[in-house]
């Protein structure tokens, strides 16, 4: 099954039990580090916007392997696309 997500074609089956784990892990470490982000307090708003990225950017790797932020984002820290990105890989 194929995402397209900014234009970058991300593939998974979701039927496939070894790749339901990898994405359920991802997805709830993903959930549980986000929260406890909620509790810290940034110096900055840009800290906050860096620190939710970073977040999103480990969860598509590790469902995906090594490299797909990179290619979704393209460096970019923009928290909407980021939280854009979870809600559509969120709905796969």
């Amino acid at each position: 099954m194929e995402l397209i997500i900014n234009n970058v074609k991300l593939a998974g089956d979701l039927m496939d039990a070894d790749f339901m784990e990898k994405f359920e892990t991802a997805m709830i470490k993903m959930r549980d580090t986000a929260q406890q982000k909620r509790g810290e307090n940034f110096p900055t708003a840009a800290a906050n916007y860096r620190a939710q990225c970073e977040v999103v950017n480990v969860c598509f790797d590790e469902i995906f392997g090594a490299g797909p932020a990179a290619r979704l984002f393209g460096g970019k820290m923009n928290v909407v696309e980021h939280l854009q990105a979870v809600e559509k890989v969120s709905e796969w």
